[in-house]
């Protein structure tokens, strides 16, 4: 019995975010932000929450400190409707956190791991993964237990029937380590513009994506405003994004996943799920938060003109 429709394993944490920063401020100075929210944060939780608010069962696997940050965390994602029974404790490391400082155009990041990096294989049983039609993995460079042990989950997954996609944020060693293995054994690959051109080598994001479709079954690259581009052995596919004022971009590309895989698991076409995966990220930046920023199904649609 499927009763999940897409189970997303990877980093849930604090999120302290500032918005609306005139720029990125400088060493030994202070600039003032225009609003400072704290809430549930992190790329794959994000995602989660994104699927739960287009109406799909949405179940999510992280891992929490055993302190009131992560009670806080596991409350929130069940006040959106993931199902967070499921969620790991450890007693020993705290809740990770992220400072994030956005501006009108982009964001900058910094996290403390905590309990994040301690999540393992073991605790992603196969029943758990039986129950579910799809596996969404991201964060995959901060998920330093998990990590070695993604291809062994990758196959039983598909073993078990499921279908999955990645998005492995950014590597700040830059060395992409394992990437290239684990994308054999990924159905669509979510990276955005840097990504795809750090991994591949190449400069041009258009070669880029057509390098990655040899490597994946579906490489759905993020080109920020300029909307998306979709590569499969035989189809090609970019669209723009949809028009809208950026108030904070932070969550943007976690919502697009959300928008793209919840009209991908429901059979739409590939140019639809395209579609609503820009429309979703499109609305995002036009709120503040991360995961409170992803759009319903209905705003979805009204902004795709169905």
């Amino acid at each position: 019995m499927k009763t999940i429709d897409i189970l997303s394993v990877g980093d849930v944490n604090i999120e302290v975010t500032l918005a609306g920063l005139p720029s990125m401020p400088k060493l030994g100075r202070e600039i003032l932000a225009e609003n400072a929210y704290r809430t549930l944060g992190g790329s794959t939780v994000n995602t989660a929450v994104g699927l739960a608010r287009l109406g799909l069962r949405s179940g999510f696997v992280g891992k929490v400190g055993r302190d009131d940050d992560g009670a806080f965390l596991i409350r929130t994602l069940e006040g959106f409707g993931v199902d967070a029974s499921h969620m790991r404790t450890d007693d020993h490391a705290p809740t990770g956190i992220t400072v994030s400082l956005a501006t009108a155009g982009d964001r900058a990041m910094a996290t403390c791991l905590g309990a994040i990096g301690t999540l393992t294989a073991a605790e992603i049983p196969d029943e758990l993964l039986a129950s579910a039609r799809h596996l969404h993995v991201a964060g995959y460079f901060l998920q330093t237990a998990l990590r070695p042990s993604l291809p062994a989950l990758f196959d039983r997954a598909h073993a078990l029937g499921l279908t999955v996609s990645l998005d492995t944020g950014w590597d700040d060693s830059e060395r992409w380590e394992g990437v290239a293995a684990l994308l054999q054994k990924t159905d669509i690959f979510f990276p955005n513009e840097s990504e795809a051109t750090a991994i591949t080598g190449l400069a041009d994001i258009h070669a880029a994506a057509d390098r990655l479709s040899t490597l994946v079954r579906m490489a759905v690259v993020k080109h920020g405003p300029h909307g998306a581009i979709l590569r499969t052995g035989d189809t090609a596919l970019e669209l723009p994004a949809y028009p809208g004022t950026p108030v904070d971009t932070t969550g943007a590309g976690d919502a697009f996943n959300a928008g793209f895989l919840g009209a991908y698991l429901r059979g739409m076409p590939i140019e639809t799920s395209l579609r609503y995966g820009l429309a979703a990220g499109s609305i995002s930046v036009t709120r503040p938060g991360s995961a409170a920023s992803c759009p319903t199904l209905d705003e979805v649609r009204a902004l795709v003109g169905e």
